[in-house]
């Protein structure tokens, strides 16, 4: 019964340090993409164009689904919000 426990806790922890999701992270025109894990609040990774002032810019990174949604809403901005591996 003690090596089930064990066995059970030791794949709790094997679970609770897994990596993150991974985004494309991309800042600025012109630039290449890089891939970064996301820290663990930031569940979503994101494209994230400006439409005004122009010349139009954009980004990729990790976010929180919240701020890309709330983003999104505005007409001046596209966001792309998505939840898989460099989907971005």
């Amino acid at each position: 019964m003690k090596a089930v426990c064990f066995a059970l806790l030791l794949l709790l922890l094997a679970c609770s340090f897994g990596e993150g999701l991974r985004c494309n992270r991309c800042i600025g025109n012109g630039c290449s993409n890089t891939v970064e894990t996301c820290r663990i609040d930031h569940d979503t990774c994101a494209m994230v164009i400006f439409k005004y002032p122009l010349p139009i810019s954009y980004f990729k990174r990790c976010m929180k689904m919240s701020e890309c949604m709330l983003m999104g809403s505005n007409k001046d901005i596209d966001a792309y919000c998505c939840t898989t591996n460099q989907c971005n």
